[in-house]
């Protein structure tokens, strides 16, 4: 994850945002791509607002928590 935040410069690559509450976001999915779980090159890292954007799933949970 640190790795992932240190490559992107602390910056959502969506919307360019910089420092602030950051997530790692796996591009292909951690349930459906076990091996690519730690490879930096699958992750990427996003603020809260754009990770809810692009991961319906966290949409999902995110509104059940609310």
């Amino acid at each position: 994850r640190n790795k992932v935040f240190i490559r992107d410069n602390f910056t959502c690559v969506e919307c360019r945002k910089v420092g602030g509450y950051i997530e790692a976001h796996h591009i292909k999915s951690y349930k459906d791509y076990p091996e690519l779980r730690l490879y930096i090159n699958n992750g990427v890292t996003l603020c809260i607002n754009c990770h809810i954007q692009v991961d319906k799933e966290r949409a999902r949970f995110m509104k059940v928590i609310k």
